[in-house]
């Protein structure tokens, strides 16, 4: 799969570059005039077919890629005012057992002039959360 996309990106004068090296999962930057434009409808689970050179009956094996096609936000510098966020803290719901029943473990913060919520529940700790 990494090849296919690497050639599609070269014919058109696309840049293309792979980043880390799992053979499960691939990660890549393709970077070039209108790539997003171009890419965008790529996004969902794509059906891939083929004939591994180890088959000897010649079956075609059928796999699954899921894609997720971004664009590269530009770096922004954002200041905050500390008095426009209202930070919560609260005991998490779900798995955990009594510890999540009797721990503050779970964060909810407020930015109070766009009324944006963020609610946070994945550490052991609140603090941990924030």
């Amino acid at each position: 799969m990494s090849q296919r996309l690497e050639v599609c990106a070269g014919l058109q004068g696309w840049r293309f570059e792979e980043e880390g090296g799992a053979t499960s999962t691939l990660t890549a930057t393709v970077s070039g005039f209108d790539v997003y434009r171009s890419l965008k409808f790529e996004n969902g689970t794509h059906r891939i077919q083929r004939v591994p050179a180890t088959e000897a009956k010649g079956r075609v094996h059928t796999s699954t890629a899921s894609v997720l096609v971004m664009p590269q936000a530009d770096e922004t510098s954002v200041t905050m005012d500390p008095a426009d966020l209202k930070i919560e803290t609260m005991r998490a719901s779900g798995a955990g057992g009594q510890h999540v029943n009797t721990t503050d473990s779970a964060v909810r913060i407020t930015h109070i002039p766009s009324g944006l919520v963020v609610h946070a529940s994945v550490r052991l700790a609140a603090a941990a959360c924030t």
